[in-house]
């Protein structure tokens, strides 16, 4: 979403000043560089006396390429930056994606609810993250806008992504993309998998994407005698050809804001199955653009994936309706026009 939008904003004729942590450099760091982007950073906060250092050393970038407005995401980035940008004299603006883990402690909230009180605008990337907002951080709710994430409306190469997902014609593949971590739900997806096995459904399931939880999740499936139930294709650079090889898009998520790995299937036509929580169910409608299932259920995961597998008809249907929708709700050029407008400048929010 930071890639996109900072496209769409150089795109419109504005400077755009990446400021990422220095370690460890990954995909966004790369991308950003791949895209002619100058790339700043800051030192990574691991500890809370990591803290001053980095505020410094953002400061100092916020100085010395004359910033103007500054766009922070969420918890360590809220905290920093809109200190650094009340150090500078120059108005913040502040996106939170999702999931209640940056309110979990009492400390946290209340250095959230200061960052909050710092902007000149809190935005959330869907209404259920606004209402979370608001209770979480005694926010009025005219204090937090929404604004949808945005997705291109991307092409993959499905013959190249099925060769990558080992597809074959005799079994439907049902494909995963987020980090490995537990908020995700892949232990949960890995669960449901197993139900499948020894039915009538053949389906192959591959999970992009790297993180701590992926030992975690291979020790899951060798403890199966029957062997491997997910397969780890690890960090990945073609999702667009691995969602246009795939028939299914899974989303096993415990939490979410509005995730961007959704909006991207379904714009690639894919049927959903998905936890029924954060912003995802103003995005699919049940049994319209997928189905939705309770989380922690992976009873109910794997009879949703049994229905569509077992239906091309329907995942053809839905996979239609998705790609519709996110086309006509989802697009960059709406998500830019927000945040531009946003980002030329407003006071901060009443009460600091």
């Amino acid at each position: 979403m930071m890639l996109l939008l900072a496209q769409g904003l150089r795109d419109r004729g504005h400077e755009v000043v990446p400021i990422i942590p220095s370690h460890p450099r990954e995909w966004l760091h790369a991308s950003f560089l791949a895209r002619g982007f100058e790339v700043e950073e800051y030192p990574p906060c691991r500890s809370w006396g990591a803290y001053p250092g980095a505020l410094m050393d953002l400061t100092s970038v916020l100085r010395r390429r004359r910033v103007e407005a500054l766009h922070c995401h969420d918890f360590t980035a809220a905290v920093l930056g809109t200190l650094a940008a009340t150090m500078t004299g120059i108005p913040s603006v502040l996106t939170l994606h999702g999931g209640r883990h940056y309110s979990e402690k009492k400390l946290r909230r209340w250095l959230l609810r200061r960052a909050a009180r710092r902007s000149a605008s809190v935005i959330a990337v869907s209404s259920e993250t606004a209402r979370e907002l608001t209770q979480d951080l005694s926010l009025h709710p005219e204090e937090v806008q929404v604004i949808p994430n945005g997705t291109p409306m991307v092409s993959g190469e499905a013959e190249r992504g099925r060769r990558i997902l080992g597809s074959c014609p005799e079994t439907v593949t049902v494909l995963a993309v987020g980090r490995l971590i537990q908020v995700k739900g892949f232990d949960i997806l890995s669960r449901a998998a197993r139900l499948l096995q020894g039915t009538d459904v053949r389906t192959r399931m591959v999970v992009a994407g790297k993180g701590e939880e992926r030992r975690v999740l291979e020790g899951m499936n060798e403890e199966d005698s029957t062997g491997g139930q997910l397969s780890f294709l690890g960090m990945r650079d073609d999702i667009p050809d691995l969602m246009a090889g795939a028939d299914i898009f899974v989303m096993p998520s415990r939490s979410e804001g509005l995730p961007m790995a959704l909006i991207e299937a379904m714009a690639a036509g894919l049927p959903v199955v998905a936890s029924s929580v954060g912003g995802i169910p103003e995005v699919v409608e049940h049994g319209v653009h997928g189905l939705l299932v309770d989380p922690e259920d992976p009873a109910a995961l794997a009879e949703a994936i049994a229905i569509l597998s077992s239906d091309p008809g329907l995942r053809a249907r839905m996979g239609r309706a998705g790609h519709h929708r996110v086309k006509a709700r989802f697009s960059i050029d709406a998500m830019v026009d927000a945040y531009e407008q946003r980002l030329l400048g407003r006071s901060p929010l009443p009460g600091y």
